[in-house]
């Protein structure tokens, strides 16, 4: 059979109570000090429960978990009633919102607990969110006990709730996670393919403001003098009260700042929103409040020379220990060091009329080039020439410059591309794709300086 533990220790303290004599004079002077010990139900392990409390789009608040609380109060057996007198903890919360279920509970002698209930009117802790600062609120009850040998202390017991500060948090939202590619070819002074950088994106608001936002743009990376080249269209973004985003943003500039550098180069920009508006509370994303934009300048520096009589004042180049590797998009078993061995018998051939064949040439050291000559194998009264030839160049196989490329090639036995401006290099790296005819055969490749 099972015994309580509450009738148990009323069975000792009445023990202790009448197992004298009835002659006998009752002495508790040895009788021990009660400790009492204070809980909140679900979390008996403390007297404390933690709560966090965030604003969701619509400005209200989300607690993760319930304020309202039973807390128990527990004393060792007495042979005395206790009397224990609740007071409510409520820190910067109003008196008037807290209901507790007793202000005073006697808890008879030999027993040893009791429990009140503490929480807010309907549960409503709405009242927070007007409070726009970070906020400590605190629900709970401090418990004193009077009774024989009881400890004079107070104890106490609560809910602790961290309110976030009230903050709108704007981001750019844009294809390409916020970021663009454009490339520019330049030939000389003149942009080969000259169309307007442009992004469109909108400004978003994790929260409604109560104030209209308007929109501005900063920029980083963009000269002051090429500043006037900016155009944004709608010209004023207004973003009104009570609304989560901008309508669409196009941002456009021409491209003229690719001419401050002669040579290929990288810009990179960076486009950021600030706001005009009476909310204080507003702040930019560090993650998603820029817009990225990154412009590749390449430099035309090669040019198609028409006819048959290359390069009459250049020298050519011996190429004896040169190499031809790296062959991408010619098909299994194609050999590119036979474009250095003077055999018109023997040819490279690409036939992926649709994909660019590219080969490396390894001089072994660095010359100084104005031209390269590519020359043909011709069978059946015809040559075997291609459409369309690229050309990049590096000193240590790591860092390329792109010379740009000629396209719409005859079909004749020798081609002749001359650099611009001389260039310094090792490596060179040549594509070809389209072919006049079934395919196109390279036999030879020389430069000259």
């Amino acid at each position: 059979m099972l015994i309580s533990k509450k009738y148990i220790s009323l069975l000792l303290v009445s023990g202790l109570l009448f197992s004298c004599q009835d002659d006998e004079t009752l002495n508790l002077k040895d009788f021990p000090n009660n400790q009492p010990s204070f809980t909140i139900d679900g979390n008996e392990s403390s007297s404390n429960v933690d709560l966090q409390a965030v604003y969701l789009q619509d400005r209200s608040l989300k607690l993760d978990g319930e304020i309202r609380r039973t807390y128990t109060f527990t004393i060792q057996p007495s042979p005395e009633d206790a009397v224990v007198t609740f007071t409510p903890i409520c820190t910067n919360i109003p008196a008037d919102k807290v209901e507790l279920s007793a202000t005073e509970v006697v808890i008879p002698a030999g027993s040893t607990e009791t429990s009140v209930t503490v929480g807010l009117k309907e549960d409503d802790f709405s009242f927070a969110a007007a409070t726009l600062p970070e906020t400590i609120y605190e629900l709970g009850v401090v418990a004193n006990v009077s009774g024989y040998k009881m400890e004079q202390t107070a104890y106490e017991a609560k809910v602790v709730i961290k309110k976030e500060a009230f903050s709108i948090l704007a981001s750019v939202e844009g294809p390409n996670q916020n970021s663009a590619s454009f490339e520019r070819t330049a030939e000389g002074n003149k942009i080969l393919n000259s169309a307007p950088i442009t992004y469109s994106f909108k400004v978003k608001f994790d929260k409604p403001s109560d104030y209209d936002v308007k929109v501005n743009l900063a920029y980083e990376g963009i000269p002051e003098a090429y500043l006037k080249d900016i155009t944004v269209s709608p010209s004023e973004v207004v973003i009104p009260a009570g609304q989560l985003e901008s309508q669409q943003i196009t941002w456009s500039m021409k491209d003229d700042f690719v001419l401050s550098t002669e040579d290929a180069a990288v810009f990179d920009f960076k486009v950021k929103p600030t706001f005009e508006s009476e909310e204080e509370n507003l702040s930019l994303s560090e993650e998603k409040g820029t817009v990225k934009l990154r412009t590749s300048k390449s430099i035309k520096n090669i040019s198609f020379i028409e006819g048959d009589e290359g390069f009459p004042s250049f020298s050519v180049l011996d190429r004896a220990g040169w190499e031809v590797t790296d062959l991408q998009n010619f098909g299994w078993g194609a050999n590119g060091n036979v474009l250095l061995d003077d055999n018109d018998s023997n040819s490279l051939t690409h036939s992926y009329n649709d994909y660019l064949g590219t080969f490396i040439v390894d001089m072994k050291e660095e010359h100084d080039l104005k031209g390269i000559e590519f020359k043909y194998r011709f069978n059946f009264n015809s040559y075997y020439a291609t459409r369309y030839i690229s050309v990049s160049t590096s000193t240590d196989r790591d860092a390329w410059v792109n010379h740009g490329d000629v396209a719409g090639l005859p079909n004749q036995q020798f081609h002749y591309v001359q650099f611009v401006k001389p260039v310094k290099a090792r490596y060179v790296k040549i594509g070809i794709k389209g072919y006049h005819r079934a395919y196109s055969m390279l036999t030879s490749i020389k430069m000259f300086e």
